[in-house]
């Protein structure tokens, strides 16, 4: 390992403006050791203008370039000027790409209070928002019954298929599960306050009718729009992630460009 032979001092050149100059290694380990020196001889600066001579700088990384940039801001916000000089090509290029006034901290903004008549008015719009686009899916919706009732080889029935296989009957075993679960917690919370009035025949009677009449379909309908939208939201996640859906999107695009354009074809296709 080789010592540390970063130096840093200070002085005053011919126009009378302050001037640093550093020597050595800007890296990780160096320049931390050279850090809080900058910054006490750039506050002592008396002079407005400031130039850091680097020519004496044979390596210099992102750890070096950070420091360079943080004199110049902490310059500019004490409202004077920094002249880096005697910066190796390869490293102005590395300094050029960090801009410093990307890294002055903007002033956050309080937050906006909005009165009580635009949450409602902002509240109302939201609710009738989400009907209108409940309307039009709906509408969409039989459409697209319509269409596949008068044209059935339209529709894909073997993805259709698979849609239902993987939404309705993969979903069963938890289904199952989760209402066998329910039942015996019934079951076991009933017949103690049954038990009272002798009528622990009647659990039985109690756990069938309110599973299947009031918690069997409330509980399919629960775990199913749960573990089913969950399932479709991941996997179009991952499409979306893949670009997929822009794919898809762009075929379609062509499809109906294509059947529009060629006429010739559109007739092959339909025979």
């Amino acid at each position: 390992m080789t010592a540390n032979t970063t130096t840093l001092s200070t002085g005053t050149n011919e126009q009378g403006n302050v001037t640093i100059t550093i020597v050595g290694r800007l890296d990780s380990a160096s320049t931390s050791s050279i850090w809080q020196k900058a910054m006490d001889a750039l506050e002592e600066a008396s002079s407005k203008s400031v130039v850091v001579d680097t020519a004496g700088v044979d390596y210099c990384d992102g750890t070096g370039i950070g420091l360079l940039v943080e004199l110049t801001l902490r310059q500019r916000k004490a409202g004077g000027e920094l002249e880096i000089t005697g910066l190796r090509t390869e490293f102005q290029r590395l300094m050029d790409m960090f801009d410093p006034a990307e890294f002055e901290k903007t002033q956050i903004e309080k937050p906006y209070k909005a009165r009580l008549p635009e949450e409602v008015g902002r509240a109302a719009f939201t609710i009738w928002d989400n009907i209108r686009s409940q309307i039009t899916f709906l509408g969409e919706l039989i459409v697209a019954l319509v269409s596949a009732v008068g044209n059935p080889r339209r529709v894909r029935w073997k993805d259709a298929f698979l849609i239902a296989e993987t939404g309705g009957v993969n979903a069963l075993p938890i289904i199952a599960l989760i209402s066998f679960l329910i039942g015996l917690i019934m079951a076991f919370q009933a017949a103690i306050p049954m038990r009272q009035f002798g009528a622990e025949i009647f659990v039985a009677d109690l756990i069938a009718l309110s599973t299947l009449r009031e918690l069997g379909p409330l509980m399919t309908a629960i775990v199913m729009a749960g573990r089913t939208s969950a399932a479709f939201a991941a996997e179009l996640g991952t499409m979306k992630v893949n670009e997929e859906i822009d794919a898809f999107v762009n075929i379609k695009y062509r499809e109906n460009w294509f059947y529009i354009d060629d006429t010739n074809v559109e007739s092959k296709r339909t025979d």
